[in-house]
């Protein structure tokens, strides 16, 4: 039958098996508010069994290991959520602030300085001899072409920082990439005797979160406790080997590079993702309508403009400067350097408000406004140029199409941040730590203790007696 020896074994391993219980159940506790820490268990198992005649005699509990609980396919469902939403959301804050530096609506945005350019003409036109009127009429357009271009000076300023934010992004995410690496080489070493390393482990799995947050990434675990990772199809951890990440630039649009590969991303593609879909496309497009709607501008109030005389005398006279290439030939108009012309710069008097008399000195004919009047009703004139829409029509869509864009963006954040906040609330309820459970545990491991110990002190006891007779 069993001897003494074999009970105090057997009680013996109890309390260390509890006391490693006990221990485990305290780094819970402590843990209990640190970010990215999974639970742990003390994983108890029997003690091998011992047969003799009399029968099998167990050999009481001991501790296998420490195993952290954690559920691979939540994780997944978190960064896939996480790197949605973190995309829409860096590309709607992008979007956000093109639509501040545009200003619109309000009374120092371009729609109300187009307002109140037509409305000038409309004041030259009921004083078409007044200097007041001209100087008021250029004032006024002056305010209107340093608005234009402060706003898109302001949005490439913008499209620039959105480059700083991918170098910075694609930085960060060499630096997580070599940190899953190296995290890796150390649990294989950690568990090479076939025991977990849970702190290892929730390193690894912090930065893979953190990466996620950065790019659409898959994880996929290894028989040998290490993980690779995915992007697009390009395994960016995979083995010992780090890939050189960078941008490209190659026809104006940003790629990802993952070594000698490129991939591009959209905006539900993470926070590098979402600033793509803003630099690649959203601004550029933006600044495109903003060029268009200007030279457009320049060109519909020059042709009429060049058609009347000036209080100088002057005919053929630009309202707008024209810029010219080499070879003298008028090039387009961006919003960034619309101005007025040097002329009209010059004087007021350089204005137009009617046509000449037709004869050769092309006197000025006071009290003629047909010039002014045909140049406010551009107000709401189709224009070629602009696909059958007016300068103020063709401003109201680009506006229209940003803020389409920033409340896209915002929709689909607010969606993807709800799923990827029950993503989350799932998996802390398989590896968050709760307080009360902990404390069951502990009033639990703590009898157990004690109950090993009297054991202990019972066989203590009848090996008093037996020495005693």
């Amino acid at each position: 039958m069993s001897s003494i020896g074999r009970i105090i074994s057997t009680a013996s391993n109890a309390l260390q098996a509890n006391q490693a219980a006990l221990s485990v159940t305290g780094q819970n506790v402590a843990n209990a508010s640190t970010e990215g820490y999974s639970r742990q268990r003390a994983l108890m198992v029997e003690s091998p069994v011992t047969r003799l005649a009399q029968g099998s005699f167990g050999g009481g509990v001991m501790v296998q290991g420490v195993e952290r609980m954690r559920d691979i396919l939540l994780d997944a469902a978190f960064r896939t959520e996480s790197s949605k939403s973190e995309g829409f959301r860096s590309h709607a804050d992008l979007m956000r602030r093109v639509e501040g530096a545009m200003g619109e609506p309000g009374d120092a945005g371009i729609s109300a300085a187009l307002d109140r350019f037509y409305s000038a003409w409309s004041e030259l036109a009921t004083a078409p001899e007044s200097e007041a009127a001209r100087s008021g009429l250029r004032q006024v357009t002056e305010a209107l072409t340093f608005r234009m271009n402060e706003v898109s000076s302001g949005i490439e300023r913008l499209r620039l920082d959105g480059f700083e934010r991918l170098e910075q992004g694609v930085g960060r995410v060499q630096a997580l990439v070599a940190d899953v690496v190296a995290i890796n080489r150390s649990i294989v070493t950690a568990e090479a005797s076939g025991v977990q390393a849970p702190d290892l482990r929730d390193s690894r799995d912090r930065a893979l979160d953190e990466l996620a947050r950065l790019l659409p990434i898959q994880v996929q675990q290894n028989a040998d406790g290490t993980v690779r990772v995915n992007l697009g199809g390009i395994g960016i951890v995979d083995g010992q080997k780090i890939p050189e990440f960078g941008l490209d630039a190659t026809g104006g649009q940003f790629r990802l590079m993952v070594g000698s590969r490129s991939i591009a991303l959209s905006s539900s593609e993470g926070q590098l993702g979402g600033i793509m879909q803003a630099v690649n496309h959203d601004i550029p497009a933006l600044r495109a309508g903003l060029d268009a709607m200007a030279n457009a501008l320049v060109e519909s109030v020059n042709s009429l403009h060049r058609t009347g005389t000036n209080p100088l005398g002057q005919e053929g006279v630009d309202f707008f400067h024209v810029p010219l290439d080499g070879a003298g030939d008028p090039l387009p108009v961006s919003a960034a350097g619309i101005r007025l012309s040097d002329a009209v710069l010059a004087s007021a008097l350089a204005i137009a408000a009617g046509p000449g008399s037709g004869e050769v000195d092309n006197e000025f004919q006071p009290g003629v406004n047909s010039l002014a009047l045909s140049l406010a009703g551009l107000r709401d004139q189709p224009l070629a140029a602009l696909g059958g829409q007016s300068v103020s029509s063709r401003f109201g869509q680009i506006v229209g199409e940003a803020a389409n864009a920033t409340r896209r963006s915002r929709d689909g954040t607010e969606v993807h941040r709800i799923l990827a906040q029950q993503a989350d609330h799932r998996r802390a309820e398989v590896s968050g730590v709760s307080l009360d459970e902990e404390m069951v545990k502990l009033i639990q491991f703590q009898a157990a203790y004690s109950a090993a110990a009297r054991v202990l002190s019972a066989a203590d006891e009848m090996l008093q007696t037996l020495l005693q007779i």
